[in-house]
């Protein structure tokens, strides 16, 4: 008997062991975060996510196979969502970067390692939560840790970003412990869904209800500064759905059985004005938004491709391998191949994204077909699973409230995966309330379950004991894979930091240790750039001693280039590997070392190779061919690069730098003039003709040219740039003052244009600050201000 009683007590303390970690996850995952210095954020989220999980689901199968039983929900959810997991592993395994696709960095969402993370999350959630109270602590958990949230960004908002933390949190009002602005509407969304189920379903006391109100106006308050069309779309969506539900269900007469209309206006209200206000912010996006931004002074722009864009990369990755797609992890390289060329026009000429318009969306170029059609599988099921929701009836309120709160909540977080890209908190939060509405279907007895017993055959006792050990051993597998990559992020996030701070010699043993756990890229990246930052330092020492100076020189060029090679051999397919040794060797063809010009040309071509339209290459390779003095070379480079990029700044500045040289600048501005007429809406050919014009020293025909190509483009810094130099040579010290205060804002790092601005508010000259800086045009110096185009 009192073995019977141990035994007992021992299975309840591991279920609540294991209920209690979801909980902790549920409510730490969008709090956790560290200074940057210590582990980058999304190792942060991932770490917490894959601990908290798969302990709990290990806690589970321990007390699975003590009771020597076990019940899973019998639903497709979870069997279609263990299935997307193996065609991950599928598609990875025949993927062209194994690892990449399998384990990546370790923090990665597209992976095997992070879909097992999340499906684990769902399985752990589905498992483990079986009575009312339990789905109330969840709930509890979320509008918790949204309410420490919500009061630390309106204090942020409302008293300045740097009131609270301000040495572990950015300055910046939009930054938040999610890892992503638009994902705190994203948050918002979701306790304001809940809210207005417990609100409509569940009768609970004055105090909850007014708690429950409190958490409406904040969530509202939030998504109208964050104001995202897409969550805004979809709440309207969902809301709409809701009320309809709540009407039929109230219209439904139990006695007769008869539908008799009736609108439960008390429990309707709340969600009719979220309805409304959806709707309203939805038609006024862009004037409201405008409003609230300037009041609040936040500004954000969420950039991803678009619908096209990611269906002209899916179209060019299915001609190629449609089955399996590129590889999870892996839709940057399909973006570098297969990306429209007109984005070459916009900002974002020069981004590898991660994902396209979508999550969902993106792993269908990922896995191709073989993961997409899981990915239907699996919401064909979750949408089964809702018709059996709403097509009973449930009686008891707080029953109601977990079955219905549960399933709109993880409905909602779907279709925002689909036209959205949650970051990790919210794709956990999508799996967890998934998992949630299994088991608040379970419970409502809308679903059975399968009951495995070692008693009752061998079979079952087979069945289990499988089931646990397979649970156990890849959990506790990918627990120590998790390990592994965080402690090696944190070396390497140590190491960047003491990189910054000059400690060159620790932040090179720092990138050694991390290389021992992984191996990865990274440390043979972060070595390369800090090769190059001594060779910068030790061509700058002044010492007497020159042979060892030579022998210093010697060794920092050696290691430089071994660690640039091991970037290029670790990963020989990314086009950025060959632009990093390329930069290795121009920075030596600059001391005339032996055959540097031919391997930076080299590296350059093969960089070309991966990457045809991208005109970074075109434009390095200008540069080379300029310092060489081959100016024709670098003319047809900087040309082709032009025909890329058609606004690209860095090829008009080597244009203008050639001619000068040439001494033609006043026939260059007589053919740019004339291709201005051309195109007179071409900001890169005014601001060609402008630095044309500034080198003749003719400042008076600089001003209304550039003046063009700013009403071209307003953020044009470097059109900006030599406009304010010239308002200043011409004695405008008022207009000189306004123009770098604008620069300044657009390059807030940049030390040079705030001593520019300090000079100018003194009474002084723009030149006084730049003194030797000062921009000489034909020089082969790059460009002042870096540039957005």
């Amino acid at each position: 008997m009192n073995d019977s009683n141990s035994g007992g007590a021992f299975l309840r303390r591991l279920d609540n062991v294991s209920r209690y970690l979801i909980l902790a996850v549920i409510f730490l995952l969008p709090l956790a975060t560290l200074p940057i210095g210590w582990l980058p954020l999304p190792i942060v989220k991932m770490g917490v996510l894959a601990f908290g999980v798969l302990a709990a689901l290990i806690a589970w199968s321990v007390a699975r196979l003590n009771e020597r039983a076990a019940e899973l929900p019998n639903t497709n959810v979870v069997r279609v969502a263990l299935l997307l997991v193996a065609g991950y592993f599928l598609a990875a395994v025949l993927s062209g970067d194994v690892i990449n696709s399998l384990i990546g960095f370790g923090f990665e969402r597209d992976t095997v390692l992070g879909m097992f993370t999340f499906v684990g999350a769902l399985s752990a959630v589905a498992l483990t939560t079986r009575k009312v109270s339990h789905f109330i602590r969840l709930h509890q958990m979320v509008f918790a840790s949204f309410l420490v949230i919500g009061v630390f960004q309106i204090v942020r908002l409302t008293f300045g970003a740097d009131v609270i933390l301000p040495g572990l949190f950015s300055t910046d009002p939009t930054a938040t412990t999610l890892g992503s602005w638009n994902d705190l509407a994203v948050l918002s969304g979701l306790v304001l869904l809940l809210s207005l189920a417990g609100l409509a379903l569940f009768s609970a006391r004055k105090t909850v209800r007014g708690g429950l109100y409190v958490i409406v106006f904040i969530s509202l308050f939030l998504l109208a500064v964050v104001n995202l069309s897409a969550v805004w779309a979809t709440l309207a969506i969902i809301t709409f759905l809701f009320a309809a539900y709540m009407f039929s269900d109230a219209s439904y007469d139990q006695e007769s059985g008869r539908f008799v209309p009736s609108v439960p206006w008390t429990r309707l209200l709340p969600s009719i004005l979220v309805l409304v206000v959806s709707v309203v912010f939805l038609m006024g996006s862009n004037a409201i938004g405008e409003r609230i931004s300037s009041t609040f002074g936040v500004a954000f722009v969420d950039v991803r491709p678009s619908w096209e864009g990611t269906v002209a990369v899916g179209t060019g990755v299915y001609q190629q391998n449609a089955l399996f797609g590129v590889g999870p992890n892996a839709f940057k390289e399909a973006w570098v191949d297969h990306k429209p060329l007109s984005v070459n026009e916009t900002s974002f000429w020069n981004t590898d994204f991660a994902f396209g318009v979508g999550f969902v969306p993106s792993a269908f170029i990922t896995g191709g077909i073989v993961v997409g059609l899981l990915w239907l599988l699996f919401f064909a099921a979750f949408a089964r699973l809702g018709l059996q929701v709403f097509a009973r009836r449930i009686v008891p309120p707080p029953l109601r409230y977990i079955v219905v709160s549960s399933y709109i909540g993880a409905a909602y977080l779907w279709v925002l995966s689909i036209i959205y890209v949650p970051q990790t908190v919210m794709l956990a939060y999508a799996f967890m309330f998934t998992g949630a509405a299994v088991a608040a279907a379970h419970a409502a007895r809308i679903i059975r379950t399968h009951e495995l017993r070692t008693e009752r055959s061998y079979a079952s006792g087979l069945a289990l004991t499988s089931i646990v050990l397979v649970t156990v051993t890849v959990a506790f597998g990918t627990f120590l894979i998790h390990i592994e990559r965080v402690v090696a992020g944190a070396m390497l996030s140590r190491a960047v930091v003491e990189a910054n701070s000059g400690n060159l010699d620790r932040a090179d043993y720092l990138a050694d240790r991390a290389s021992l756990f992984t191996g990865d890229i990274r440390s043979s990246q972060l070595k390369t750039n800090v090769g190059l930052v001594r060779l910068s330092e030790t061509l700058g020492e002044q010492v007497k001693d020159k042979e060892a100076q030579q022998a210093k020189l010697q060794k920092v060029i050696i290691d430089t280039v071994a660690a640039a090679r091991a970037v290029v051999a670790a990963d020989s397919d990314n086009y950025r590997n060959w632009l990093l040794l390329a930069d290795v060797y121009s920075r030596l063809a600059s001391l005339n070392v032996e055959g540097a010009y031919e391997s930076a040309v080299s590296a350059l071509q093969e960089a070309q190779t991966r990457n045809p339209n991208n005109p970074i290459v075109q434009v390095n390779l200008a540069r080379l061919a300029l310092g060489q003095g081959d100016l024709e070379g670098a003319r047809a480079y900087a040309q082709e690069a032009v025909t890329l990029k058609g606004n690209y700044t860095d090829a008009y500045y080597i244009l203008s730098q050639i001619s000068i040289r040439e001494g033609n600048a006043a026939e260059a501005i007589r053919s740019t003039e004339s291709a201005v007429l051309l195109q007179p809406g071409n900001a890169g050919l005014l601001f060609q003709l402008g630095v044309l014009h500034y080198s003749m020293g003719t400042y008076e025909k600089v001003i209304p040219v550039l003046e063009r190509a700013v009403a071209v483009n307003p953020n044009y810094a470097n059109a900006l740039y030599f406009l304010g130099l010239s308002y200043d040579k011409l004695g405008n010290a008022e207009g000189a003052l306004a123009v770098f205060e604008r620069v300044a804002s657009l390059n807030p790092d940049n030390e040079e244009v705030q001593a520019i601005v300090t000079a100018l508010t003194e009474g002084k000259s723009a030149f006084e600050a730049l003194g030797e800086n000062a921009p000489i045009i034909s020089a082969l110096e790059p460009l002042p201000i870096s540039d957005r185009q």
